[in-house]
């Protein structure tokens, strides 16, 4: 993979205090090498990291003389022999590319002779981690664009003297310099809530006049006339259609067959390959299918996963489980090349790593909760010589998607009454439950859903802001495009199946840790290919004979062991120790909690009044702290370093 970056003057030449600036801004970053184009006014540059074994002679950027055309690429494609196959039965194939070349070059290489050959529509044809910055000098226009997923982040800032853009904001944020302003509608929209999730509306980000590119989007920015034209180039939502009249076996069949082959495709490490694995079902899902993989190969696969520390008491056993360290043992019996790392930690925790992660990211880490036990294992996976990382992150919507309750809503919606109560009772029977409680509890939820609507929270937010971004209506439009855990029409399922914004939220991250740390996360439960098979099978086959999750507890029973395809087995819970760990070292951290909560500039964007109770709650209870005391604590502190972060840098420019 690479970290691209680059900028275009519209009227004059670019000087070499800008290339370097912009360069340096990308120099904590672990590059293998940078190569850069600059003529005159263009100024494109390439961060590689060797990734595959072709990414170490891999070309990007590139200069077309004849059609005085720049490309850059930031790529990782998993179907190249099937891009190769279409580009050569193309007309024009042996007037651009030498065939034999083919096989060993890198991928942006690749992705570049297929945009000589088929154009801006090429990438319909490719399918991985991608952005491309590409500039028509002719008619002078700039094209950005990410692949259907937005795995590799991209973000871009155009105004009346220059347009720039950058894999990170750092070489973006060096160009606006005293320029850079705060977004404030941004940030309100990601505190409405206490969720992890930073992005919630398409194109924005934390700072005025830079936006990012949308998942599947194509932009196009005219120079001349300072227009940007979007267009989306995928979107399953309207293109996949159901299937139809296949057994059983037959979806079971397709699913095993176009899940592993998947899989298979993403382990192109140069090196060694790792995953995140927990006991859950998406991870060990992954693994099922990569560890035989590898150890055909002789590779092994190296494992990462987050246990709590030595002095926790942690709950296993019951519905939830916090160390679920007994359950990678039980995968390594199966796979003999699976290397499990367990990591802990009994000196950090979440609150210690929020000023270091502000100045890492660029935005306020909302994850911080979890984020540090990722940072931990992506270090970990480093010092193995990891240069992939595998995980399973979007496996709930995808591949192990499927609830009881939804199952039984949607049959009904769908005039499907038998359906719906025999699985209902099938359900019961499996887990011992009384059919009469658990039909009252669904009906129950149900009119609480459809007939109340309780007011917005907003949490820490000022009541001015609440009402100016009108974030009641944001709340009924979310409520109506996803529905709950019991009730979701069939477009809510869908909308589930394929959420845009959580997209860039994992893409931001996934690009940031990996540049940060020099391995490349890949999830091939997020693929079009998963996402698309999942939309196009029938309800059958998530909830069947009193089964969730089906496609992964039954299609895969032979695959994954019994202890964790279980559906009797509890539920797995990250960070678990996250609010231990923090009155562990309450002593060390006290004085910067409360330093960062006191911290004036919060005040700007948030109730005074609930700060303080926050901070009251936490000085009767210090040493103790509950959970929603910390987790609001942190996600707070993230913001409060940010503002301070923001204000000192501009500062001091």
């Amino acid at each position: 993979m690479s970290a691209i970056w680059g900028r275009i003057n519209k009227d004059k030449n670019i000087d070499e205090a800008t290339v370097h600036g912009m360069n340096m801004s990308m120099s904590e970053y672990k590059l293998d090498r940078i190569d850069q184009i600059k003529q005159s006014n263009i100024y494109f540059a390439c961060g590689h990291q060797y990734i595959t074994n072709e990414a170490v002679t891999d070309i990007s950027p590139i200069y077309d003389e004849v059609n005085n055309v720049y490309f850059t690429a930031d790529c990782f494609l998993y179907n190249r022999s099937a891009i190769i196959s279409q580009l050569t039965q193309l007309p024009d194939f042996h007037k651009i590319v030498k065939s034999e070349t083919l096989a060993s070059c890198g991928d942006a290489l690749l992705a570049y002779y297929s945009f000589q050959l088929l154009g801006f529509s090429f990438v319909e044809i490719l399918r991985g981690s991608f952005s491309f910055a590409i500039y028509e000098a002719v008619n002078r226009k700039l094209h950005l664009i990410t692949d259907h997923l937005c795995k590799r982040y991209l973000a871009y800032y155009d105004c009346e003297d220059y347009v720039c853009y950058g894999s990170t904001y750092k070489p973006i944020k060096f160009c606006l310099g005293k320029n850079l302003e705060l977004n404030r509608r941004f940030i309100i929209n990601s505190y409405r809530d206490m969720s992890p999730m930073n992005f919630v509306e398409s194109g924005t980000t934390a700072y005025q006049g830079i936006f990012h590119v949308d998942n599947a989007t194509h932009i196009t920015i005219h120079l001349d006339t300072q227009t940007i034209e979007k267009k989306s180039y995928w979107n399953p939502l309207s293109s996949v259609e159901k299937m139809h009249g296949k057994s059983d076996d037959e979806y079971k069949d397709f699913f095993l067959k176009t899940y592993e082959a998947i899989t298979h495709a993403q382990l192109r490490a140069r090196k060694q390959t790792g995953i995140m694995l927990s006991g859950g079902l998406d991870s060990s899902s992954v693994a099922a299918f990569a560890a035989p993989y590898l150890a055909k190969e002789g590779k092994k696969l190296y494992s990462y996963t987050s246990v709590p520390a030595s002095q926790y008491d942690s709950t296993v056993g019951s519905w939830i489980i916090e160390n679920e360290s007994y359950l990678i043992e039980e995968q390594c019996k199966w796979h003999p090349n699976l290397y499990p790392h367990y990591i802990t930690s009994d000196t950090e925790n979440c609150m210690t790593c929020m000023e270091r992660f502000q100045n890492e990211y660029d935005i306020p880490v909302k994850p911080s909760i979890n984020n540090i036990n990722i940072d931990m294992m992506g270090k970990a996976a480093t010092d193995d010589g990891c240069s992939i990382l595998l995980s399973g992150g979007n496996g709930n919507a995808t591949v192990s998607y499927g609830s009881i309750g939804q199952y039984i809503t949607l049959s009904i919606q769908k005039g499907h009454f038998c359906h719906a109560f025999q699985e209902m009772f099938v359900f019961c029977k499996r887990h011992k439950l009384s059919r009469k409680k658990y039909l009252l509890k669904w009906l129950k939820v149900i009119i609480q859903y459809l007939l109340t609507n309780p007011p917005e929270k907003a949490y820490y937010l000022q009541s001015e802001d609440i009402q100016k971004y009108h974030l009641e209506h944001v709340k009924m439009e979310a409520k109506k495009k996803f529905g709950d855990e019991y009730f979701a029409a069939e477009r809510q399922k869908y909308n589930f199946m394929y959420m845009p914004m959580l997209y860039i939220q994992k893409g931001f991250y996934y690009t940031y840790q990996g540049l940060l740390q020099g391995y490349l996360q890949l999830d091939p439960t997020l693929t079009v290919e998963i996402i698309e098979l999942c939309m196009s099978f029938p309800d059958e086959c998530f909830v069947h004979n009193g089964i969730e999750r089906r496609m992964i507890r039954d299609y895969m029973k032979d695959l994954i062991p019994f202890p964790i395809v279980d559906d009797k087995k509890g539920y797995g819970v990250q960070a678990a120790d996250f609010a231990y760990r923090v009155n562990r070292d309450w002593d060390e951290i006290k004085d910067s909690v409360y330093d960062i909560l006191k911290e004036p500039l919060l005040r700007e964007y948030l109730n005074g009044q609930k700060l303080d109770e926050l901070i009251n709650t936490i000085q009767s209870h210090e040493y103790g702290l509950d959970k929603p005391t910390v987790w609001d604590a942190t996600l707070i502190g993230s913001l409060g370093y940010f503002l301070r972060d923001y204000h000192s840098n501009k500062n001091n420019l």
